[in-house]
C-alpha cells in the first residue's frame, strides 16, 4: 500500500485531476468573458491593374488598400495566436456571394498586432472566375479567429462601411 510505485500512481492521477479540472475553469471562462472589438479602418484605394486573363478566362485585378487595425487587447494570457484576414465581397449575375481573400496573416506576437498599412499591393490577386468584374461594387471585411491555448477557437468578422466601385474598363 505504501510502495514506490503505489505513491507515484496517487501523485500522478491526482496532478492530471488538477491539470483537467483547471484547463475546465479556462475553457469555461473563454465563453464567459467578452472580447474586446477592435477599431480598425480598412478600404480600397485604388486599382493597379484590372485586365482579362485570356488563358484563365476571367478578370483580374491588383488591389490596392488601406488597413489598420489594433488587435493587441485581443491578446490575453490564454491567446496563442490571431488568424486574421480581408475579405473582399461581391455580387456577380451568376453567384449571389462571392468572397476572395486578398490579405491574410498569422499573429502570435502582441507587437505585431498592430497593423497599419497604408497603400499596399493585395497579397493575394483578386480574380473572377468569369467576366463579371466590370461596374461591381465591393465591400471588405476583416475576419479574425482568435486560437487560444486551452479551449475553443473563436471566430469573428468586422464589415467596412466602405464601398469600391470597380471600373467598367479594363485597365493594365
Amino acid at each position: 500500500m505504501n510502495s514506490l510505485t503505489s505513491r507515484l500512481n496517487t501523485l500522478g492521477t491526482h496532478a492530471v485531476t488538477c491539470l483537467s479540472a483547471m484547463a475546465a475553469v479556462i475553457i469555461l471562462t473563454s465563453y464567459v468573458t467578452p472580447r474586446p472589438v477592435p477599431e480598425i479602418d480598412l478600404s480600397i484605394k485604388s486599382l493597379k491593374s484590372f485586365q482579362v486573363s485570356w488563358r484563365e478566362r476571367n478578370d483580374q485585378a491588383a488591389l490596392i488598400f488601406n488597413f489598420q487595425a489594433d488587435l493587441r487587447p485581443l491578446m490575453d494570457w490564454n491567446v496563442f495566436g490571431i488568424y486574421a484576414s480581408v475579405v473582399v465581397d461581391y455580387e456577380t449575375d451568376l453567384y449571389e456571394k462571392n468572397e476572395i481573400v486578398i490579405w491574410d496573416s498569422v499573429i502570435t506576437k502582441k507587437q505585431k498586432a498592430l497593423i497599419k498599412k497604408s497603400a499596399d499591393i493585395a497579397k493575394y490577386m483578386f480574380k473572377d472566375y468569369g467576366h463579371d468584374l466590370r461596374g461591381k461594387e465591393l465591400s471588405l471585411r476583416l475576419k479574425y479567429v482568435v486560437m487560444p491555448f486551452v479551449g475553443a477557437m473563436q471566430a469573428y468578422e468586422i464589415v467596412s462601411e466602405k464601398t469600391f466601385t470597380m471600373p467598367n474598363n479594363y485597365t493594365s
